[in-house]
């Protein structure tokens, strides 16, 4: 009975960390690495096979020099543990091609700690009951899961810096990045020995290794952090189209197949005034998302215009506005605003799609050179113009760019 309430209890805590793990991914739909943090976990489990054999070949090396649990901690345990553990997470993360962006590394390495702490929880529940359960669970389950993360964001830092050159230095940083990690773990290990050692009781015990692992924790918090500015997913105005270009190459080397990013992709080139490539991403979401083609059709209208297709853009752009509900083309109507606002082109966009929305200068001189009968019928020349010239403002600060 004890030990089915032991497994009850470190399935609850595992599957309560998995969780959270997998709120943090954000686009793991897009990155179909939706079941990644579970087949972590099963690695880290895994992960015991190979701690035992380093403990042999570690005990092997440096038992000699082991005179007490200190030196155990520093020398067979930390580096066991932490290198059974990192080199599980590198097999995973190159059999399943895991990483997609930076924070993926610090995730995947979480849910491997999480998976060798669901081994070590049943282990020592068996033996001191399972109050040691719930106390490892808040306690040393996320010790494992920072530590491993720590590894894990030199790994992903070394898959990113040799995407487009060769980098050495991250590739070497990368392969003993476990050795800071063993020392923090057994660090947090040798706090329970010197509790002890000096007959300070539990209470100064508990406190050291909540240290320990509240200061682990403010570095794992700052590594995902930094890596976000970096990731192909961070949103830049579109005032930075060419730096979210460079971005977003990047991030497609990794998950080509991405909506998400071909989609930025596209609107950041439409923005930086780089029409061929924007259509053809443009025409590559539309073969992904044929349901709202009217969408796709304004903004493959635009990119044929800006690359001198005039007349082919304008049909495009006309038969999507008639078929374009209220909410669409506001939706739409907003986007091209921003583009045109970070852009720094002078046009209202409301008025190519819908002259008769938005009433304004441009209103009032087509009603007084058409007359207040023929206005309604010239919609769609006085859309033709409008687009003609949007057109012109885009070709022109091409042209300046190109300076």
């Amino acid at each position: 009975m004890e030990f089915l309430l032991i497994v009850i209890i470190t399935c609850i805590s595992s599957a309560l960390w998995l969780k959270y793990l997998d709120h943090l991914d954000y686009y793991k739909k897009d990155k179909r690495t939706t079941r990644i943090v579970y087949i972590g976990l099963i690695a880290g489990i895994l992960s015991i096979i190979p701690t035992f054999i380093f403990y042999e070949i570690t005990w092997r090396l440096f038992g000699w020099l082991v005179n007490g649990p200190f030196l155990d901690n520093f020398l067979i345990v930390g580096f066991s543990e932490e290198t059974a553990k990192y080199f599980m997470l590198i097999g995973m993360v190159f059999l399943f091609r895991s990483i997609k962006e930076p924070q993926d590394g610090i995730l995947q390495g979480a849910a491997v700690g999480a998976g060798f702490a669901f081994f070590e929880n049943i282990k020592y529940g068996l033996t001191y009951g399972p109050v040691n359960t719930i106390i490892r669970s808040v306690l040393t389950t996320p010790g494992h899961m920072m530590y491993t993360a720590l590894a894990g964001y030199f790994l992903a830092a070394a898959v990113y810096s040799n995407l487009e050159v060769r980098d050495d230095r991250s590739a070497w940083i990368a392969v003993f990045a476990f050795i800071p990690t063993a020392f923090i773990h057994a660090l947090y290990n040798a706090s329970f020995d010197w509790a002890f050692m000096f007959n300070t009781g539990y209470n100064t015990l508990r406190g050291l290794g909540v240290l320990i692992n509240l200061g682990t924790l403010i570095i794992t918090v700052q590594a995902f952090r930094s890596l976000i500015e970096h990731s192909p997913y961070f949103v830049y105005p579109y005032s930075k189209s060419k730096q979210a270009i460079r971005s977003l190459l990047r991030g497609l080397k990794l998950n080509p197949s991405s909506f998400v990013l071909n989609r930025r992709l596209g609107l950041y080139y439409l923005a930086a005034g780089r029409y061929p490539e924007a259509l053809k991403r443009i025409r590559y979401c539309r073969s992904r998302q044929p349901k709202k083609h009217n969408t796709w059709d304004v903004l493959e209208g635009i990119a044929l215009m800006g690359s001198g297709r005039n007349d082919e853009g304008l049909q495009l752009v006309t038969r999507a506005r008639e078929n374009f509900g209220k909410g669409e083309r506001f939706r739409i109507e907003l986007f091209l605003q921003r583009i045109i606002r970070d852009a720094g082109l002078k046009l209202r966009v409301r008025n190519i799609l819908n002259p008769r929305v938005f009433k304004h200068n441009h209103y009032f001189d087509r009603r007084r050179k058409y007359g207040p009968r023929d206005y309604w019928k010239s919609d769609s020349r006085i859309l033709k113009e409008r687009l003609q010239e949007y057109s012109e403002l885009l070709r022109e600060k091409r042209q300046m760019e190109s300076r």
